[in-house]
């Protein structure tokens, strides 16, 4: 009960469990507890009204805030309805931490910081003079390594976590609001006067503007018909097929970066945090598929971390979990090799693969595989996979060069870019 309870309170996460083994041996009559015994009530802390008070203070008067979205907003129901309220009134740019967290379409959502981010959305906290950070730890990833490549040095940031422990741990605060995200934004709009004084509207077009030049260069980018097939052709040609509320797992390298970077994301990617663990992708997708049954799933990822969970496939056949794999295919550990491409005069090592027909493993398994090479052949190829009503995995053969592997490092969005 106490483990159950420790993963779905406060934070919330996974807790580890350990029984000796007498006491998985034992036989003992125990009658498996109801959850209403250890289940959490829908518990909504309310931080210090004297700091609420000062965050508003704050926050009217300054010209240029921002307000960042942590991962933790996913664990606060109603709490990303609360921030996009609260920005729509108050002029707010909106920036995240987590790929899809706030959907990447609507007009005051700038994008994705810290590494492979958006440039427009890291522009708009370079540029700004406050910084409301909402359920956000300021993570190695999220600050692209701490420093002030991403939090400007003299930052004024008003800080909402539930752990009390996260309030100003990597950078200084103003003021630190402890307490859930949903309540704590609806105790900040309502101790904020009826409108911002201060007119934000010019420094959102200059973001706004930003925002359609960085996005017709994606499109640039895409509209591509080369062999092998881009990734950012990939991308575009799978965000034409996919509903809005898809989910879509990624896990680690070139590819995820490359998806953090060009994808238009509706819905929070699945990641494993660090994006480093290759192999997580497909198995995150197969429980979220079992989770949400209605809504199409799938699960992006290199050929290097397909190798290492196949066997996975014939779990999703034998359990009938019609997700979608798309594999970018290139005989290569792709992250690995760009390093070594940048860094060592092209020399490399241990990163070129041997990969067979992946297509042809998958229908070996029992799943639906296709095999695809030619760039008009994607969306086609896409609409077979999702319609099969069986797991799936779209072999895709991509570019290998080593300076297409990763994201540009710089994608010019204004000048100063």
């Amino acid at each position: 009960r106490m483990a159950f309870r420790t993963a779905l309170s406060g934070r919330r996460g996974p807790v580890y469990l350990g029984l000796p083994r007498d006491v998985l041996k034992a036989r003992m009559p125990i009658e498996a507890p109801p959850p209403e015994t250890y289940r959490v009530l829908d518990q909504r802390m309310h931080p210090d009204p004297t700091q609420v008070s000062l965050a508003a203070d704050l926050l009217a008067l300054a010209e240029r805030p921002v307000m960042i979205l942590g991962g933790g907003l996913r664990w606060s129901p109603g709490a990303l309805e609360a921030a996009v309220s609260l920005a729509e009134a108050w002029h707010l740019p909106i920036v995240h931490t987590l790929k899809g967290l706030a959907p990447e379409d609507h007009p005051l959502v700038f994008g994705l910081i810290g590494s492979t981010n958006s440039p427009v959305a890291t522009q708009a906290v370079q540029e700004s003079d406050l910084i409301l950070a909402v359920a956000h730890t300021f993570s190695q990833v999220a600050t692209n390594s701490y420093g002030y490549k991403t939090i400007p040095r003299h930052s004024r940031i008003v800080h909402i976590d539930l752990d009390a422990l996260e309030i100003g741990k990597n950078y200084p605060v103003v003021a630190g609001l402890v307490g859930d995200a949903a309540a704590a934004l609806n105790d900040l709009r309502l101790a904020l006067p009826p409108a911002p004084q201060s007119n934000r509207r010019a420094w959102l077009a200059t973001l706004e503007r930003a925002r359609v030049l960085f996005w017709e260069q994606l499109a640039a980018m895409a509209d591509n018909d080369a062999r092998p097939i881009s990734r950012m052709r990939l991308l575009r040609d799978l965000q034409t097929v996919l509903d809005r509320d898809a989910i879509i797992s990624a896990e680690a390298g070139a590819t995820h970066q490359w998806y953090r970077f060009g994808y238009c994301a509706t819905q929070p990617l699945l990641e494993p945090g660090g994006y480093s663990i290759m192999g997580s992708a497909f198995c995150m997708c197969l429980a979220a598929k079992l989770a949400y049954p209605e809504r199409q799933a799938v699960a992006t990822l290199g050929d290097g971390a397909f190798m290492m969970i196949m066997p996975e496939v014939a779990t999703a056949v034998a359990q009938n979990i019609p997700i979608l794999a798309i594999v970018c295919h290139n005989n290569v550990y792709g992250n690995v090799q760009s390093k070594q491409y940048l860094n060592f005069d092209g020399r490399r090592i241990g990163t070129d693969l041997y990969i067979p027909d992946l297509a042809a493993v998958a229908r070996d398994l029992g799943a639906y595989g296709e095999r695809v090479e030619a760039p008009e052949a994607i969306i086609p190829a896409l609409e077979r996979a999702l319609g099969s009503g069986k797991p799936a995995v779209l072999d895709v053969i991509i570019e290998a060069a080593p300076e297409t592997l990763e994201p540009p490092t710089k994608v010019r969005v204004a000048d100063r870019y």
